[in-house]
């Protein structure tokens, strides 16, 4: 059974979606936007912050989310374990290669709870 730790586990770098649909129908996310808890742990931060999560995803679908801030590593790190990188070797500028990498993913705004940033997901 996932749990919401499984979802946290690679925080602040990646959001392992895997397991979501059965963490938010066990910690009973509701429909409307519930209030602001007091403290940032507990089920209901966990069911704040999953609402806020499935809120930005908007039906979207994927494995994994990546995090803005780690993007550029990410695609450096997506380049090497292709294996062979040749088609890749001509990017000596890896921002370019990592803004040219984005056109395959989604962009997932998350405003509020433990996942509020900026996001990638691949669809």
């Amino acid at each position: 059974m996932a749990k919401y730790a499984d979802l946290t586990e690679q925080l602040p770098r990646f959001i392992n979606l895997g397991g979501l649909a059965e963490v938010a129908r066990e910690l009973a996310v509701p429909r409307d936007e519930p209030e602001e808890p007091d403290d940032e742990f507990g089920p209901e931060w966990e069911r704040f912050s999953l609402y806020h999560l499935l809120e930005g995803l908007g039906g979207s679908v994927g494995a994994v989310m990546v995090a803005d801030h780690h993007w550029k590593d990410y695609a450096r790190d997506y380049a090497e374990g292709i294996g062979n990188i040749s088609h890749v070797e001509t990017y000596v500028n890896w921002g370019r290669f990592a803004d040219d990498l984005r056109v395959d993913y989604a962009t997932v705004e998350i405003t509020d709870g433990e996942f509020v940033g900026t996001w990638y997901l691949r669809g």
